[in-house]
């Protein structure tokens, strides 16, 4: 099957196995859709101190314990997406 061919070099033949293959796809997806809104979130609260929703996010107050944070997530996005992208999937029709 497509998706086989597609994972094949990426999962171990445990979680290439049919039943197996579009549960791991789903988890992966659901992490990356977690970290997303994990970051989206930070993102807000950064928006709202900053008192504006458009402009780009500019503090850089290193004693705020939301520059971290916004630094920890996007991290964790980051590597959440490369670990998605590992999979290859091909999503044109």
């Amino acid at each position: 099957d497509d998706l086989a061919l597609r994972l094949g070099d990426t999962l171990c033949p445990r979680c290439n196995e049919p039943s197996k293959r579009a549960e791991v796809v789903t988890q992966q997806a659901q992490k990356v859709r977690a970290a997303e809104q994990a970051y989206t979130a930070v993102w807000d609260a950064c928006h709202t101190c900053q008192q504006s929703a458009l402009d780009k996010v500019l503090c850089t107050a290193r004693d705020c314990p939301g520059y971290y944070r916004r630094m920890e997530t996007h991290r964790d996005l980051l590597a959440v997406h490369e670990e998605f992208a590992r999979l290859a999937i091909r999503t044109e029709w």
